[in-house]
């Protein structure tokens, strides 16, 4: 299996920045199936890669929830990225880099959690309110510039607003999610079997944990997305390996793989994975 991971830049400390690098990536799209792009194509879109805030803010976020990186770490970081707005409306942007200036929301989501992880969430109020924007005029449904899916925006968005309740509660936004989240849920159960991505509905039912989705017809459309996902498990016990990232809006190509698909699907059908055993019941 082709692994894609998150690996820290050979910049000195204390920069903590990181960038997303494909190694050995599996590429594909509708015509393009199980293909992977030469080394030599392109190569300035897959080979030079700026630090982005978007996995530095993943990154940072996570390594701090098991202690392994300082708050002062994070806030010399937050300084470092207040450098990278965009200049007509204060947005952040994807990368530490004023030649490639990119928006993307799902990027802005990893971005505020940071911030409002070290209570700097006032500074980037102008990204939050974009983000608001998105999710109100449901801007997210063909994927992000980056992120193929639309649920890849649902469930980051759910992340950001399950860490912040009281944030996101006062403003209006999780409810917002939550009414986006139960009409995307039973939109995607109208896909036939051979159209729905197994990473897809993961995503969505995860995201919908996240925000404490609730009501009898939720919890039927939830049953149903169980047993779909379910049944797009492999005999190996692993979920095919689905579209995630692209280069770009209009890139040919797709980057996926299988134990990414297969984490999302185990914590869509165990919202306790992590803190207890989990075996997936297929009856």
């Amino acid at each position: 299996m082709n692994d894609i991971r998150f690996l820290p830049m050979q910049s000195p400390p204390p920069s903590g920045l990181f960038c997303f690098v494909a190694s050995r990536f599996t590429a594909v799209s509708p015509t393009w199936k199980e293909a992977t792009p030469p080394k030599d194509m392109e190569s300035s879109t897959y080979v030079d890669i700026p630090d982005d805030l978007d996995t530095t803010s993943i990154g940072l976020s996570i390594l701090h929830r098991f202690g392994k990186v300082k708050m002062n770490m994070i806030n010399k970081v937050l300084d470092k990225m207040m450098g990278y707005l965009s200049m007509d409306d204060g947005i952040v942007q994807v990368y530490f880099d004023i030649e490639r200036p990119r928006i993307d929301p799902v990027a802005i989501a990893n971005v505020l959690y940071l911030f409002h992880l070290a209570g700097r969430g006032h500074e980037v109020e102008r990204s939050e309110r974009f983000l608001e924007q998105v999710l109100l005029h449901r801007a997210y449904e063909d994927g992000t510039i980056y992120y193929n899916l639309p649920e890849s925006f649902l469930l980051h968005v759910a992340r950001l607003v399950n860490k912040f309740p009281d944030h996101f509660g006062d403003n209006g936004m999780k409810s917002l999610l939550q009414k986006r989240l139960s009409e995307h849920l039973a939109a995607l159960l109208t896909d036939t079997e051979s159209t729905l991505y197994a990473i897809s509905l993961a995503m969505c039912m995860r995201a919908c944990l996240l925000c404490d989705v609730e009501g009898s017809e939720h919890h039927i459309l939830m049953k149903e997305a169980r047993r779909r996902l379910v049944g797009l498990q492999r005999q190996d016990g692993s979920w095919d390996c689905d579209p995630y990232y692209r280069y770009g809006s209009n890139s040919r190509s797709w980057i996926g793989n299988e134990g990414l698909t297969t984490a999302y699907a185990l914590l869509a059908l165990d919202p306790h994975l992590g803190s207890q055993d989990c075996r997936v019941d297929k009856e």
